[in-house]
């Protein structure tokens, strides 16, 4: 008998060590093939006699010019570069470019981005940036095989539900901001087709995900509407950093709604995590034998342990989201403003109102959550 039971162990133990090689293989292989892809086929260069509008890995705006991937040779009194082009007519050959007045790496072998521009004296060449989205691309390649080679199937879900995320926000509510759409609907809106993705391609679809997915819908209503209210009634008009200005500047957008449309999608990242929690722990219980008010209080036990570490959570993602900026308004208060002038600030009150309504609206999905799986949840036959 020991020696049937030390077979099996022996056999599960060969079978796990066969799965993870098998993960780590494949891992591998995305991770080096997401990497090559980036690295050679990603280009902001575009020829100019290309038949098609202008591609979506373009970095070109009407009328800005050709751009060029490029790596520094050597630089001349931090001013003139000599660059190696990657990409273009000319590619492989050294030209002479000037380096503009902006933050970035100019060291011999960093890769740039060459711009065409036009002044005066005709047709110049200038190194505006770094380029940087392979390595870019190369981070998201490690993160996808290691979350892959870790959960397995689950982590092939979790980041099929992020890229599913990540499209509705480039193909659907950014640009619904742009044609003018209200930001609190459009990100509600966007919200709500992330929510309905993200849970059934992760839970799967059943009973238990359905309720998931309503609880998280009435949240994420309560939150545009709370939002809305809170800055309102905070006197705070949106966010007003350099990013912020630009939006602003361009006339057709509300920032109000875009910070209020913000705090509904930071309230997403949260409470899906939450609601799935406590109705999963619901189920659990019932499973076990409990009756409707047992498995209530044992999922709002757990549900009082999970707010607190969501709250930090939220609490750190805004200030670490913010931090060059507070600490910028921060260091800029050269009059002796006291802490309430500073408390005061749009930049650090806004931060501060985003948190307290996040946190207000997690807080109330706990209960929401665990009493609509206690009520809708059927107990198993066999508890």
């Amino acid at each position: 008998m020991y020696a049937h039971y030390g077979n099996k162990f022996q056999f599960t133990k060969a079978v796990a060590r066969k799965i993870v090689g098998a993960r780590l293989v494949i891992g591998s292989v995305v991770c080096v093939f997401l990497a090559l892809l980036a690295q050679v086929f990603l280009s902001p260069y575009v020829p100019q006699n290309n038949n098609f509008d202008t591609p979506f890995y373009t970095l070109n705006n009407a009328g800005a010019g050709t751009q060029y991937r490029g790596e520094i040779v050597e630089t001349r009194h931090d001013v003139i570069a000599h660059v190696r082009l990657l990409d273009g007519p000319n590619k492989n050959s050294v030209v002479q470019v000037e380096l503009v007045d902006t933050v970035y790496d100019r060291s011999p072998g960093s890769p740039v981005l060459v711009s065409e521009y036009s002044d005066p004296a005709g047709e110049r060449l200038g190194v505006s940036d770094n380029w940087r989205l392979p390595q870019v691309f190369l981070l998201a390649a490690v993160f996808f095989a290691l979350t892959y080679i870790v959960a397995g199937k689950r982590g092939a879900r979790s980041i099929g539900a992020l890229l599913a995320t990540v499209s509705v926000l480039t193909l659907g509510v950014v640009p619904a901001l742009l044609t003018g759409v209200s930001p609190v609907v459009a990100c509600l809106v966007g919200a709500l087709v992330i929510a309905i993705l993200s849970i059934f391609i992760t839970q799967g679809f059943s009973k238990q995900s359905v309720i998931a997915l309503i609880c998280v819908s009435i949240t994420l209503v309560i939150a545009a509407v709370a939002s809305t209210l809170a800055l309102k009634f905070s006197y705070l008009f949106g966010m007003l950093d350099e990013a912020s200005s630009f939006v602003l500047g361009s006339g057709n957008i509300d920032t109000r709604g875009l910070l209020a449309g913000s705090v509904v999608l930071v309230t997403l990242g949260v409470v899906d995590d939450v609601v799935v929690t406590q109705v999963g722990a619901v189920r659990a219980v019932r499973k076990l034998g409990a009756n409707s008010s047992e498995a209530f209080a044992s999922a709002m036990q757990i549900g009082r342990e999970h707010i607190g570490a969501i709250v930090n959570t939220l609490v750190l993602a805004y200030v670490g989201v913010s931090l060059p900026l507070l600490v910028a308004v921060a260091s800029t208060s050269e009059t002796g403003a006291g802490i309430l002038s500073l408390l005061n600030s749009p930049f650090i009150a806004q931060e501060i109102v985003r948190t307290i309504v996040s946190s207000i609206v997690l807080v109330a999905a706990v209960p929401l959550s665990s009493w609509a799986a206690v009520r809708f949840l059927t107990p198993p036959k066999n508890s």
